[in-house]
């Protein structure tokens, strides 16, 4: 697989004292890679950093090998990088649809074709065998179903890379299971998911490999048939 995002040796400080220090990270295309631990600076901020709309005070970030420097946010979806965070990102007043227009209209351009974004629409729900009404208003959907709007929007749009915010912490056994399948999804079309995570447990179920960190700095990255629980705990503790 083709390395499509990695920041190498990147440090960041900030006026509150958080710092990532020595912070190595790769995704590959086709995965979904895992984050956990002390990352020493805020989620956003970490965010921010993969989606190249921040800059490391030192280090490199590339993408599909290239070196970036500091994005636009318009810059950088125009790459195909998409952060969601948990909770709902959506225009709680408009409909599934017009937030998914909302998303894409990079794609679809001023005009708001309807027929046309909900043929798309119904095509990627039902590839990731969800069903959300199209006319739902964003305000009544899970956090879930939001996420999961989000990422048709951003796919549509031609996403290539998502980093995902703590959207597993929350999940029921029934969303979970919802989740994983649509992670296969975006597997199967050979986009890359980045899960930021609070516990091993959800690595265990969703990762393809996991990046410990501590104190701000990278510990080790782990093969699934690597994972083991009490390995990873200690890495992270001692």
């Amino acid at each position: 697989m083709n390395e499509i995002l990695r920041l190498d040796h990147v440090q960041f400080g900030d006026a509150n004292g958080n710092i990532l220090s020595n912070f190595n990270f790769s995704v590959q295309e086709g995965e979904v890679h895992g984050i956990i631990g002390d990352y020493g600076v805020t989620h956003s901020t970490l965010c921010s950093l993969c989606t190249g709309t921040l800059a490391p005070d030192r280090g490199q970030i590339y993408y599909c090998d290239q070196p970036v420097g500091r994005l636009s946010f318009a810059e950088s979806r125009q790459k195909g990088l998409y952060a969601i965070s948990e909770g709902k990102n959506l225009q709680s007043h408009m409909t599934v649809l017009e937030n998914i227009y909302l998303i894409a209209r990079r794609e679809f351009g001023w005009q708001y074709r309807r027929r046309q974004i909900a043929e798309l629409a119904r095509q990627y729900l039902d590839f990731f065998d969800v069903s959300i009404p199209l006319q739902e208003h964003a305000d009544n959907l899970t956090d879930l179903q939001s996420c999961i709007v989000s990422m048709t929007g951003a796919i549509i749009a031609g996403a290539k890379l998502f980093i995902l915010d703590e959207i597993t912490s929350s999940l029921n056994e029934q969303d979970a299971i919802i989740f994983q399948k649509v992670l296969s999804c975006l597997k199967y079309k050979g986009l890359s998911v980045v899960c930021m995570v609070h516990r091993i447990e959800e690595l265990v179920r969703y990762t393809d490999r996991a990046t410990l960190v501590k104190n701000g700095s990278t510990v080790r990255c782990m093969e699934k048939n690597d994972y083991s629980y009490d390995k990873m705990l200690a890495m992270l503790l001692i």
